[in-house]
Parts: structure tokens; sequence; C-alpha cells
């Protein structure tokens, strides 16, 4: 008989998820294996670097329980944008997979990208900007063990993105 599994996303209020241990007190009394940290949620990354003393207390409210992890990347990502920016988003990815790696997460979930010009020429060129993108980025989260989920988003503010 296959065992179920059951996890939810640690979602605090007002996006504020700076010390997130009464959220995995509340997991481990309600029996949850997995939590998914969002780190779109945490003060964990500033300016294309983790901030070692917030990414110390995750780490310490995080050591020894029973629960398993999965990570949220930030929400600006965006590996359909214009080549100028690209070079930023991908930086801002790969430390997304080391805080990923750090709080012992195999999975981090990385939305795909958005798109300005719908036209098929620019959209398809976006598709190819993206599609590099995550073979270069999943290259690097297999240098550290972790794999790289890709969710799908809707199309809103007039810009186009993968279908599902």
């Amino acid at each position: 008989m296959k065992q179920h599994r059951i996890g939810y996303t640690l979602w605090p209020a007002k996006f504020d998820l700076v010390d997130p241990g009464s959220f995995l007190d509340e997991a481990e009394e309600l029996g949850v294996d997995t939590v998914e940290i969002p780190m779109f949620a945490t003060r964990l990354i500033a300016d294309s670097a983790i901030l070692e003393p917030a990414m110390r207390i995750f780490e310490d409210r995080m050591r020894g329980r029973e629960l398993g992890y999965t990570t949220h990347a930030l929400l600006s990502i965006n590996l359909m944008d214009a080549p100028e920016r690209l070079e930023l988003h991908e930086k801002i990815g790969r430390v997304c997979i080391e805080v990923t790696a750090r709080l012992g997460a195999r999975n981090m979930v990385l939305h795909c990208g958005l798109a300005e010009d719908a036209s098929p020429d620019a959209l398809e060129a976006a598709y190819a900007r993206q599609r590099e993108c995550l073979a270069r980025l999943g290259n690097f989260a297999a240098q550290h063990g972790v794999l790289i989920c890709v969710e799908t988003i809707w199309n809103f503010d007039g810009r186009e993105t993968a279908l599902p």
C-alpha cells in the first residue's frame, strides 16, 4: 500500500517569515511530512546574496526535525525577461538554489517566466531564453543536490507565459 505524504507552505501573515520556528512547531504538531519554505516571504536574500544572520536562524530552527523541506524561489525571477536582464535573474536563481541546499531541501519550485511581447517570434525567443537559463540553472542545481520544479503561472497584465 502506498504511503501518502502531506505537506503545505509556511504562509505567514503579511509575507513576513523571519523566524520559522513556530510555523515548524505547528507543522510537526499537525503531523505533516513536508513544508515548503517560501523564500519570497523571508529575508534570506538581498542584493543577490545570502544574508548570513537570517540564514543561520533558519538553519538553526530547521535542524533536528523530522520534517522534509522544499523551497519556493523568489517570485521576481523571470527567465523569459529581456536578454539584458537575464544575468541578474540567473544570479538570483543560483542564490535560491544555494539557500535550498543549505536548508536541506531537495526540491525548489520556480515559476516559469513571463514575456511582455506575445508576437510569435518574440515569444519563441523568450521561450528559448528560458530553456537556456533553465538548463544552466539545472546544471548548477544538480551540483548542489537540488531539483528545480518548474511551476506554471497564469497569464496576467498582458504578459504571456508557458502553458501547463
